[in-house]
């Protein structure tokens, strides 16, 4: 587990437990580059200065580079990725969002998928507070609404629930930092078939979800770009957009994904059968 963020305090009414809190995400894409001088290949410094030319450099003469670590020379080593090289990474994802099930909202309480989330663990002299509260809130099913100053020193609305024996506390924006979206939204005329369809298809696409099988595939798709690079190999492959259904098309499309669906899943039960037997 790494270092506790803060040692603070949780208030339950007139009861006060001692907590520590522990970052319990680690977001594994930050990090992946480094700004690099494209004339000489020095890492930039900040505020943007070259360490190798001495100088102070403008915006256009930098360039991604992905650390290799250090030579023999212990000198910094870098792989240079161009934005045309990362634009044509194979990647379905980014050129399209593909829904790959629905999930009933209810199954997906696992409050470590936001973003600013943190694990909460008592001190050793309010072990016996911390672990009623949690079970109070585990069989009432409810959550708490705080407020929160962490490392930054910025006060946080925040979210604390129940998890697992301990407690998650989550990051919320305030009210006013959230963008109306009235003029974003849209009406459109359908007909009872084409909505029929639709939910038809949200059930045929609806399953139990294991969050753990889905993998980042961009970080993988760029260690393959840096390696393919390293061996002088072409690494420009784009992913083609997948074209638009329109209107009249939409109904045959929904009808196909539905048969899709429909065998996938006779598929996936024949394989089961097989290998149960």
């Amino acid at each position: 587990m790494a270092r506790a963020l803060k040692s603070t305090t949780v208030q339950f009414g007139m009861v006060v437990m001692p907590v520590k809190v522990y970052p319990a995400t680690q977001d594994k894409s930050v990090g992946m580059f480094n700004q690099i001088h494209r004339e000489c290949g020095g890492r930039i410094k900040m505020p943007k200065t070259c360490p190798q030319c001495n100088r102070a450099v403008d915006g256009s003469e930098l360039v991604k580079g992905f650390p290799l670590g250090k030579n023999k020379e212990g000198k910094e080593e870098y792989v240079i990725i161009t934005e045309e090289e990362l634009e044509s990474l194979p990647l379905e994802t980014s050129v399209n969002i593909a829904i790959d099930a629905f999930v009933s909202s209810e199954e997906m309480e696992d409050p470590r998928i936001p973003t600013n989330c943190y694990y909460m663990s008592p001190e050793d002299t309010a072990k016996k507070p911390f672990v009623m509260l949690v079970k109070a809130m585990e069989d009432t099913g409810k959550w708490a609404v705080a407020k929160v100053a962490l490392k930054e020193q910025k006060e946080h609305l925040c979210l604390i629930r129940p998890f697992g024996g301990i407690l998650i506390l989550q990051t919320l924006h305030w009210s006013d930092e959230i963008r109306d979206f009235t003029e974003l939204k849209v009406e459109a005329r359908l007909n009872d078939k084409e909505l029929e369809l639709a939910k038809s298809l949200v059930n045929a696409m609806t399953k139990e979800v294991d969050l753990s099988s889905y993998k980042d595939e961009y970080r993988k798709a760029v260690i393959e770009l840096v390696t393919a690079k390293r061996e002088g190999k072409n690494v420009l492959s784009p992913v083609a957009v997948p074209k638009a259904s329109n209107d009249d098309a939409m109904m045959d499309a929904l009808l196909a994904s539905i048969v899709a669906e429909s065998n996938k899943r006779r598929d996936a039960l024949l394989v089961e059968k097989k290998l149960s037997e």
